[in-house]
């Protein structure tokens, strides 16, 4: 983001800001942890996430080979978690890459106000879930499935 900020017209456009130019809206919206405004993490989540998925969508057949693509497709199942508490699942589901890269970019921004308030608040191993789907779904994705796909992407 502060490349983008000195220079606007380096990487891809970022859609999503409203119409105005990464500048801009850096300024608007991030700067530098000012009093009053979010922080770099809150800005991410609540503006850069489908910038990040596409980047990761674009770029995947670089990173994965199609045979790797088949193994993680065929050998990693996710559990479906209903909207229960405790939470409870309906049985296993394939994998969806769209979710993996939603989650993917989810890691890191764990402390930022919009995972606390929309996901968990997981501070100093406290869990407050407030969307237990997701929580289940980012453990899933980020946790169990990223060990699989560590162990069989390695280009």
């Amino acid at each position: 983001m502060n490349v983008k900020l000195g220079d606007p017209t380096i990487g891809i456009p970022i859609p999503n800001l409203n119409n105005n130019d990464v500048s801009e809206c850096l300024n608007q919206y991030y700067t530098n942890f000012a009093p009053n405004t979010q922080s770099q993490h809150d800005f991410m989540y609540n503006y850069m996430l489908p910038t990040f998925q596409t980047i990761l969508s674009q770029i995947k057949d670089n990173l994965v080979s199609s045979i790797q693509n088949t193994t993680i497709q065929n050998d990693i199942t996710i559990m479906q978690p209903l909207n229960t508490i405790p939470i409870t699942f309906s049985g296993n589901v394939p994998w969806n890459w769209n979710y993996y890269y939603k989650y993917l970019c989810l890691t890191g921004l764990e402390n930022s106000n919009p995972f606390k308030s929309e996901i968990a608040d997981i501070t100093a191993g406290n869990y407050n879930i407030i969307n237990p789907i997701e929580f289940s779904l980012y453990n899933q994705y980020t946790v169990n499935a990223d060990n699989d796909i560590d162990k069989n992407c390695v280009n």
